[in-house]
């Protein structure tokens, strides 16, 4: 990094890559930060100049849809445990349950 007065910095490419890497640190995306420090990317502005755009190489696995396909698992069975004391109720659970257990398909 270089500056010439106390208003401009130049940042390589590589000291830009490694600030955003630390970015992504601070903001609690480790995942994301480790992928970007072993991954190649290209850097710019956007279209409209609001944004800067880092578009990352490599494939990154979603560790996330394993943890909210069993929230939403367990959502369902408790929706599905769950007994009205209202009659009128009682027959719209009924109903809700046989059309859930009709279209989803639980372990």
């Amino acid at each position: 990094m270089k500056t010439t007065s106390k208003k401009t910095i130049y940042l390589s490419p590589d000291e830009l890559k490694e600030a955003v890497i630390n970015y992504l640190i601070v903001k609690n995306k480790k995942n994301l930060s480790k992928h970007l420090s072993d991954n190649g990317c290209e850097m710019g502005w956007s279209e409209s100049g609001e944004e800067f755009v880092v578009s990352i190489g490599g494939e990154i696995k979603d560790s996330i849809r394993p943890i909210i396909v069993n929230i939403a698992k367990d959502a369902v069975k408790k929706v599905l445990n769950y007994e009205p004391e209202n009659n009128n109720a009682k027959v719209l659970f009924f109903t809700a349950k046989e059309l859930i257990t009709k279209k989803i398909k639980l372990d």
